[in-house]
């Protein structure tokens, strides 16, 4: 039955999810914008994207098997090119939560991710709430790609790399070669 089958794919998204949130990964709400064009290519205007309960299915799915190939590289002994964020350096995060305060919320210190997903949910569905989202998104350090074990700190992930990246940089297409290579046995 499809409504079954959809339903339990839906529990198993928001256990996914539960599990991630419970680790300590950071959920920006940050809405995307479209740029509409016509027929001929020309932009026509823009809008801001809606996140739908089917993209944040998508989204918990693609993390997990990001960390899946990612664990099984790793538990092969394999090299391969991770997707790693930093922690945040402290200053910023001084500055982060001198901000808040400023705007009336409550941060005595933001060094713990988890003092920062408490911090975005108390902004959720405030006037500020994309205000501190996009400060919470400045005070985080670029993801880079290379082929140290130091996990990212957004995801709250140990082990992680791009698998299912929409955008296909050359990084994660090592993965898919690599993935072809393992499935064939070969070195």
């Amino acid at each position: 039955d499809v409504h079954r089958l959809l339903g339990d794919m839906h529990t198993l998204a928001m256990i996914l999810r539960s599990r991630r949130l419970g680790r300590g990964a950071l959920e920006l709400s940050l809405s995307e914008v479209r740029i509409d064009l016509d027929k001929d290519g020309q932009v026509t205007g823009a809008h801001q994207e809606e996140n739908t309960e089917s993209h944040q299915l998508i989204e918990e799915f693609m993390l997990a098997a990001n960390e899946a190939v990612a664990e099984t590289f790793a538990s092969a002994d394999l090299q391969f090119l991770r997707r790693l964020h930093h922690a945040p350096d402290p200053r910023k995060l001084k500055s982060l939560a001198q901000f808040v305060r400023e705007l009336g919320f409550d941060a005595d210190s933001l060094e713990s991710r988890f003092e920062i997903q408490s911090l975005l949910k108390s902004v959720a569905g405030e006037p500020e709430e994309t205000a501190v989202n996009y400060a919470v998104l400045r005070s985080m350090q670029r993801a880079v790609y290379g082929p140290e074990d130091e996990g990212h700190y957004a995801l709250a992930s140990d082990c992680y790399c791009h698998f299912t990246s929409p955008i296909r940089r050359y990084p994660d297409l090592t993965i898919h070669r690599l993935i072809d290579l393992l499935l064939a046995n070969k070195k």
